[in-house]
């Protein structure tokens, strides 16, 4: 078990992996569309950036700025600040929907809606109980969820340029691949511009 979840501290190492580290992971762990690992040759390449300069970032032999980084995101899918987040953080927002999801659970078992949960999952022809379960899922969402105990810490307000680049980013995630891949490219001849 993790000695996170039995609550031991964990090593700053463990829970901060270097940029280097977590590029490393996401090459071994990603995969390209022919379902074979990617080669830095083909990153480079599908990125525009030199070989070279891939490579220096593979080693550890240079720093990426944050267009690199969000471009590096998006060629491997996951989330904005995957790279550049600290580990507590991105610890912290991996586990907050897990964390309401069983606050309500939590919620739902007090008010015994599991027990008929699995009672009509048993014999769901029976209509009585169908209607059981409704009206006992019903009254447990109208009644007031209670405060947790202890409510996970809010993410510090970011600068307004840093918000700003995330909104962007979510907004050319959110179009359509033909018109994702366009305005990309155009983002990278500015970038070369400048």
């Amino acid at each position: 078990m993790p000695d996170r979840v039995r609550g031991e501290p964990v090593p700053d190492e463990k829970l901060n992996p270097s940029f280097t580290d977590r590029l490393a992971f996401l090459l071994d762990t990603r995969r390209a569309p022919d379902g074979k690992p990617h080669k830095k040759v083909h990153i480079a390449d599908s990125l525009a950036l030199s070989r070279g300069m891939v490579s220096a970032l593979f080693s550890g032999d240079r720093d990426a700025g944050i267009a690199v980084i969000a471009v590096l995101e998006e060629f491997f899918d996951v989330d904005p600040g995957f790279l550049s987040t600290s580990g507590r953080r991105a610890l912290a927002r991996a586990l907050r929907p897990r964390y309401a999801t069983l606050v309500t659970l939590s919620d739902l078992r007090e008010k015994r809606v599991g027990h008929l949960a699995m009672r009509s999952s048993i014999h769901v022809a029976d209509i009585r109980l169908a209607g059981q379960l409704q009206q006992a899922v019903a009254a447990a969402f109208a009644a007031p969820v209670p405060e947790p105990l202890a409510k996970p810490a809010p993410e510090p307000e970011a600068d307004p340029d840093e918000q700003e680049l995330r909104e962007i980013t979510r907004q050319v995630r959110a179009l359509a691949p033909t018109s994702r891949s366009r305005l990309m490219g155009t983002i990278r001849g500015l970038l070369r511009q400048s």
